[in-house]
């Protein structure tokens, strides 16, 4: 039941490397914190910020996270990120799993030379206005059995599916406008239920992450395939 309130801060220097434990330069488990104004850099961990539990709460609000490994990782609870910037990463700018309840909007990822954003189901994901370029992929990441419901919506960014399950009794919706693309050598199976809301004015499209001409260049190739 802590409660953390950062404003105005640079957090730079903090964190450690335990043999194979990463301790990162602020962690969250089970309280609330809300970070604002405030710049995170130059971590001796892999990690920036760090939650867990159902219990912790996380508001970042214009704020940095420069570096690192990964930058921001949410493994349960709720995290509310915006207007905020994250980059040059080298493995993930976000990371979320773990049934975490993520609101993401108006925030920039760029040259992250990994993952911009990885989303490993089950989660509850909203989110609007983003931006991610310099990344690899350009694009929200879903790995893993999709085991609840799950709602996506457009907002210009596609989401970029290796080889996954639809469980038993599952639903995967992609609504008006979702771009779906897959990993090459990749597939999707249905083993309950995927359902394409697409309108003609906003159609749903499933295509190769190799597609540049639907989503943009996800895979950040150039021309060098289609």
């Amino acid at each position: 039941g802590s409660v953390g309130n950062i404003n105005h801060a640079v957090i730079e220097y903090g964190g450690q490397f335990r043999g194979v434990v990463d301790v990162a330069q602020m962690e969250n488990f089970g309280g609330s914190i809300s970070i604002r104004d405030s710049v995170f850099r130059f971590p001796f961990s892999n990690y920036h910020f760090f939650q867990s539990f159902t219990s912790a709460s996380s508001t970042v609000f214009s704020s940095e996270f420069s570096g690192g490994g990964q930058a921001i990782v949410a493994k349960g609870g709720s995290i509310d990120i915006q207007s905020s910037n994250v980059h040059d990463s080298t493995e993930r700018g976000l990371s979320v799993s773990g049934g975490t309840v993520v609101n993401l909007v108006g925030t920039d990822f760029t040259a992250n030379t990994g993952v911009a954003v990885y989303i490993q189901p089950p989660i509850m994901f909203t989110h609007s206005g983003n931006h991610i370029s310099g990344s690899s992929p350009n694009g929200f990441v879903i790995h893993g059995t999709i085991n609840s419901d799950m709602n996506l919506t457009d907002e210009g960014i596609p989401y970029v599916f290796s080889s996954h399950l639809i469980d038993f009794g599952k639903t995967l919706t992609l609504g008006p406008g979702v771009v779906m693309k897959i990993f090459p050598n990749s597939l999707i199976q249905v083993a309950g239920t995927l359902i394409t809301q697409g309108a003609s004015d906003h159609p749903v499209f499933i295509t190769s992450l190799n597609n540049d001409f639907v989503g943009g260049d996800s895979n950040g190739d150039g021309g060098t395939t289609i």
